[in-house]
């Protein structure tokens, strides 16, 4: 609330000339300046002076009364007439220039005209007799002046109110009632009729619901008035706001407490009791049931299936969805946990986000079709330029929906990895801390004004204030439902056989990182309900279920049967299953060829025969067994020869070239294609690589490319060639790929990344990037981790630069080594430690994690972070870095309905 709210015309009137006072008392037709402030201080003066307006200068006056005052633009149109007859006033403002002031005398008298909705507290009470404002002050210890008049008194008072600690108490003595009625009211979209407040006051309210609006009313909070006959009721907006940081409070307050209870009612489970996952061993059961899909067996219509579905592992078309290897090219329960959750915080609509908004009465369907449709016609951005996003202000639609959905999954999965394991909690409790955390994610979000015209309102959830007794009930509902559905199978909770209570598995529910968008605001918002607890879940940095680099190995059984192992990737065993059938043995998964399974895939990959020939040739290392090789109908191919290699490294290298015409994220299906051919792939990458740095074409954008693909298949030969490029990069985004995939990589890169460490010549910058290759390498490879810290440690020993020795001390510390603490300490009484680059509290919080939670999310992630899949659209790529790309996956309507066009291997040669 401004003062120029507040201000009266006698204040206003002493701040003119001689010559301006002489004028306004002309056209008042009066003679003393005492005359003129009681001229203007009459209110039926005022209303005639402003009916005696043009229809421009009543149309102008209008407009400003429901504007700030304190911000007019002196020349606003239809403001010179009003200041005629001092109905506004001009003043000087030593920043803002010549401004205009209505005082409040007018804004009292006009007060009906502007039907109550942007009137301030000062200018409502204003309106009162004299008597009942005195009243109003005594009740809340506001001293008057015996001379003061209802303008005063109404100023006074209006100020008194808005004092935060004064309001806070008065909000604190209210009755539950009260308090609902005036949310509700400060949720609104302006004024609501008398008789609509009431019944809202009865529908929530016990004894005490008749009595809650007249102590709103006695208080001053709410403000009642009449627009041709019609009696209403509002908030003034200027208390709205005064109020607004007390109402987050209490919301905070009601989470808190309800959080508090989930946390406190537990009962003791078996020590060993951990949720699992579908059937104990989530990744390759997802695996079968994509094989199975491909081969054409029939899949039941359970649950599972639904879950591999809207995670896009399955695709009812093609079998196999755009997401499969992102989700199961991992090595644990856990990680397949994370990676799921983690894609599902950016979905716009799915059978999850339907169920999560049904007891609130949510269509997030219609929401996501209509920004979809919005976002289609859109003009596209030219080659040239970068999409400049923010030229389009209906994003904002988008933004506060997304943000809204995100906040709700994000809160639900960082609230059940704080619970600790082994505990049985209350499903009704939290349901309960779930409703209240709605009710403060989304109040004010009824307030739909925020959302263009054309968004489709009838479709948000409702406001946060209007939950109630019915809604917390299917909130109960809905968190086992979701439970059932989504939690339970990824084995992030486990339900009891009754459905009442429920286990959960912190590991399985850490799937955010540092850095990602809106992480540190959750962060924060989370110790609101949690405190200091927050410590006790530790965010994710990096993904420790990710595999180390290389591939799968295979090997004949017998002569028709073909072992893999369980790190196979993912592309690998859907290439296998296009001519074998697999089975599952507990470990690996075998392939047996036989005569049906090569004739499946002679009839739908026929002119790919040799070429897979030449593959299974490659992988194994040894030619295809004689049985196997009279399946397939070719006279002769390049994998019965001895000399086959070449063949292999031809057919890498046109894949290869298809990466040349990407500057930025190659599709996924050509990356894990050139993967696929292993140390064949290894050898033609090395060799390709070695030519760019022979040329100085290392510019080139494909060079990234080789570089993170000779990490993903951990080429020890590409060892050299990585470490030159690294020593001298032309950029930083070379250097940071070189570092990955010598972190990758692991043994044989890890002697020369010591060496330029050690070296104190060497240049400081790449001594930093070595160290934190270094530490990515000593997580994604526990047993080099104790080598690698000893070197950590003589090198900090040896260092005088305060950046470079923190830098190293922080590479130290995310290797977990045991003795990082006391290194640390001498760091800081010597003074090498410097604090800006990162808190000393901070790092000794680091050095105290396992290596298996902490390590460097660039170094560490793996190729399907790295590329999005094809169709994902360019506002994702360049709205999203590296490390946040599951979490904004979901754009165009393809990805968030679960449609895709392709399978992840895609067409040959057309990628």
């Amino acid at each position: 609330m401004t003062d120029a709210a507040q201000t009266r015309v006698h204040q206003l009137l002493e701040q003119l000339d001689d010559a301006q006072r002489a004028a306004l008392a002309g056209t008042l037709g009066v003679q003393t300046s005492s005359a003129v402030a009681e001229a203007l201080s009459d209110l039926d003066r005022i209303r005639s002076a402003a009916d005696g307006l043009s229809e421009a200068g009543h149309e102008g006056l209008l407009t400003a009364l429901t504007m700030d005052p304190g911000f007019l633009d002196a020349s606003a149109p239809g403001l010179a007439e009003a200041r005629e007859v001092g109905l506004v006033f001009e003043v000087a403002d030593p920043i803002l220039g010549a401004r205009a002031i209505i005082p409040i005398e007018v804004r009292t008298a006009l007060l009906a005209r502007l039907e109550g909705a942007d009137a301030p507290l000062a200018v409502m009470l204003a309106g009162r007799d004299l008597e009942d404002l005195e009243a109003l002050a005594e009740l809340h210890a506001v001293d008057l002046q015996p001379h003061d008049d209802a303008f005063d008194a109404a100023i006074a008072i209006a100020r008194a109110l808005h004092d935060i600690e004064r309001l806070h108490e008065l909000f604190e003595t209210l009755q539950p009632v009260s308090r609902d009625v005036l949310e509700w009211l400060c949720e609104v979209d302006g004024p609501v009729p008398a008789d609509q407040l009431s019944a809202r006051a009865m529908r929530r309210g016990d004894e005490t619901a008749s009595s809650a609006v007249r102590v709103l009313h006695r208080l001053g909070l709410v403000q009642p008035f009449d627009v041709d006959g019609d009696a209403l009721e509002t908030v003034p907006p200027d208390t709205r706001e005064a109020l607004r940081p007390i109402l987050e409070t209490a919301m905070s307050e009601a989470c808190r407490e309800w959080y508090q209870r989930l946390r406190d009612d537990t009962t003791p489970a078996f020590r060993d009791q951990y949720p699992t996952g579908f059937g104990g061993a989530l990744a390759p059961a997802a695996r079968d049931r994509v094989l199975r899909a491909l081969t054409g067996s029939t899949l039941p219509a359970d649950g599972f299936d639904r879950l591999l579905s809207v995670l896009r592992v399955l695709d009812p078309e093609d079998g196999i969805g755009e997401l499969a290897s992102v989700h199961l090219d991992v090595s644990t329960n856990d990680s397949v946990a994370r990676q799921s959750l983690r894609s599902w915080l950016g979905s716009l609509d799915d059978d999850f986000t339907r169920l999560l908004l049904e007891p609130f009465d949510g269509d997030p369907t219609t929401i996501a079709q209509w920004i979809l449709e919005r976002e289609a016609t859109r003009p596209p951005t030219p080659s040239s330029q970068e999409p400049n996003f923010d030229d389009a202000p209906e994003d904002g639609d988008r933004d506060a929906w997304t943000t809204l959905l995100f906040q709700l999954r994000a809160h639900l999965i960082m609230a059940l990895g704080l619970l600790p394991a082994g505990q049985w909690f209350r499903l009704s409790h939290a349901a309960r801390w779930l409703t209240a955390l709605y009710r403060r994610v989304v109040w004010q979000y009824g307030a739909i004004g925020s959302f263009g015209d054309a968004f489709p309102r009838h479709a948000l959830p409702m406001p946060g204030v209007d939950v109630g007794p019915q809604e917390e009930s299917a909130a109960q509902e809905m968190l086992f439902r979701l439970f059932a559905e989504l939690f339970m199978p990824l084995g992030a909770v486990e339900l009891d056989p009754t459905g009442t209570l429920f286990l959960a598995n912190s590991e399985a529910l850490r799937v955010f990182r540092d850095g990602d968008e809106g992480f540190d605001l959750l962060w924060s918002e989370t110790e609101d309900y949690v405190g200091d607890d927050i410590d006790l879940w530790l965010p994710l940095p990096t993904e420790p279920g990710v595999r180390v680099s290389g591939v799968g190995y295979f090997g004949w059984m017998n002569d028709a049967t073909l072992a893999t192992t369980p790190a196979t990737h993912l592309f690998d065993l859907v290439w296998l299953a296009d001519w074998a059938t697999p089975h599952t043995d507990g470990g690996g998964t075998l392939f047996v060829f036989d005569e049906a399974s090569v004739a499946r895939g002679l009839e739908h990959h026929e002119s790919e025969a040799e070429e897979f020939l030449l593959w299974l040739r490659a992988r194994v290392g040894g030619p295809v067994p004689g049985r196997v090789r009279t399946l397939f109908p070719m006279s002769s191919t390049a994998a019965d020869d001895e000399d086959w290699l070449p063949a292999a490294l031809a057919r890498v290298d046109r894949l290869v070239e298809q990466l040349e015409s990407w500057i930025e994220s190659p599709p996924l299906a050509v990356m894990e294609e050139i993967r696929a051919w292993g140390d064949v792939a290894g050898t033609a990458l090395t060799r390709r690589l070695e030519r760019l740095v022979r040329r100085k074409g290392l510019g080139a954008p494909c060079a990234r490319h080789l570089c993170a693909l000779l990490g993903e298949l951990g080429a020890t030969e590409a060892t050299a060639t990585l470490v030159a490029i690294l020593r001298d990069a032309p950029d930083e985004a070379m250097e940071g790929i070189c570092a990955m995939a010598l972190a990758r990589i692991g043994g044989a890169a890890a002697d020369p990344l010591v060496s330029t460490l050690e070296n104190p010549t060497a240049d400081p910058d790449l001594r930093m990037v070595c160290a934190g290759a270094l530490s990515a390498m000593a997580v994604l490879h526990p047993t080099l981790n104790p080598s690698i810290a000893s070197r950590f440690e003589t090198v900090i020993q040896s260092l005088e630069e305060p950046d470079l020795a923190t830098i190293v001390a922080i590479s130290l510390a995310e290797t977990g080594s045991p003795h990082t603490e006391p290194l640390l300490y001498a760091l800081r009484d010597q003074g090498l430690w410097v604090e800006e680059m990162m808190p000393f509290d901070e790092i000794l919080w680091i050095s105290s994690l396992s290596p298996a939670v902490w390590g460097h999310p660039f170094f560490a992630a793996p190729i399907a972070h790295l590329y999005p899949t094809e169709s994902e659209s360019a506002r994702m790529r360049a709205a999203a870095g590296v490390d946040e790309l599951l979490a904004a996956s979901g754009v165009n309507e393809e990805s968030l309905l679960g449609r895709t066009r392709r399978s992840p291997r895609g067409k040959k040669g057309q990628d």
